[in-house]
């Protein structure tokens, strides 16, 4: 069974990465979520959540990130800060339970390289569909 530990993904910041630090929530049966507790704004805090279900036949995993975009209104004199929106990514696998670790570690950095293909990239970050 995986630890329940903080979470620490880095982020693209250019030139230095930065470290976003995921503390464990809660945990209710199939379902851990976690928050980045660096940002004081409660409601503004990046969530990340993991998800199991597993059947005799296959097991289906599932990450979310969800990170907010604080804004900072002035209403009657006072700085006041919002969510205005979300971004949100999802990673799902669907492991059937036929396949070894061995098989199944490669595809996790099959993903991995995916998310930082270019094609991929632009298609996020540009909202540019391939020909």
């Amino acid at each position: 069974m995986a630890a329940n530990a903080p979470i620490v993904l880095n982020d693209g910041t250019t030139p230095t990465p930065v470290a976003h630090t995921f503390s464990g929530v809660s945990v209710d049966k199939n379902v851990a979520i976690y928050t980045n507790r660096a940002e004081t704004f409660v409601v503004g805090r990046e969530t990340l959540t993991l998800r199991r279900k597993s059947t005799p036949r296959v097991r289906t995993c599932i990450a979310n990130i969800q990170v907010p975009r604080i804004i900072t209104e002035v209403l009657n004199g006072v700085s006041v800060k919002r969510v205005a929106d979300y971004l949100q990514g999802e990673i799902k696998f669907i492991v059937p339970a036929t396949w070894e670790t061995t098989d199944i570690a490669p595809r996790l950095a099959l993903l991995s390289n995916l998310i930082s293909n270019p094609v991929f990239q632009v298609l996020v970050k540009d909202d540019e569909f391939v020909w």
